[in-house]
């Protein structure tokens, strides 16, 4: 009786090793501490997108100086909210074109921020489903007014060094 006792605490421990062995360490991980699950890596900033790039007008602003508006929205479809983004315009233009981006909400034209066209443009952050819509203009001397008409602007909407989107119009 003695030794069957014996052989069946034996057996138990065997039992008890081989558990620990196989199934503990898919529980514990050090590096992630205890019993926690590791997060898993963050998926890439893909549906992100300029929905709208459009020419508005031409308007006289102060000075020798024409203004060509734009309007340019963004829409956000991720399901996070979306931080960093930039928004940069080029055109293909042969003129000098050091020419200011101006940017305003819809609330002309208090809060403007202004670029120099290359330049990147800091657009914020955009809420999960948000649609950010911004009007805009590139600002041209009365002498240029018939330079940058018939070529197009491209704009680059990134985060940090990724390219989201781009779009482009051509100034009539």
């Amino acid at each position: 009786m003695q030794k069957l006792s014996l052989a069946v605490i034996v057996l138990v421990i065997i039992v008890v090793l081989v558990f620990a062995t196989i199934f503990v360490p898919e529980f514990y991980n050090p590096q992630t501490s205890n019993f926690q699950t590791p997060t898993p890596a963050m998926k890439p900033i893909t549906n992100v997108h300029i929905t709208d790039f459009h020419f508005s007008n031409f308007f006289p602003a102060e000075g020798l100086s024409w203004f060509a508006g734009f309007i340019i929205g963004v829409t956000n479809n991720e399901t996070v909210r979306v931080d960093g983004m930039t928004l940069t315009f080029v055109s293909e233009n042969p003129f000098n074109m050091t020419r200011t981006v101006g940017f305003y909400n819809n609330t002309y034209p208090s809060n403007q921020r202004f670029v120099e066209m290359g330049q990147p443009c800091f657009l914020g952050s955009l809420e999960q489903g948000e649609v950010k819509l911004l009007y805009g203009y590139i600002q041209n001397n009365l002498d240029d007014y018939y330079k940058i008409r018939g070529y197009a602007f491209d704009v680059t909407l990134r985060i940090g060094d990724t390219v989201l989107d781009q779009a482009t119009i051509d100034i009539p």
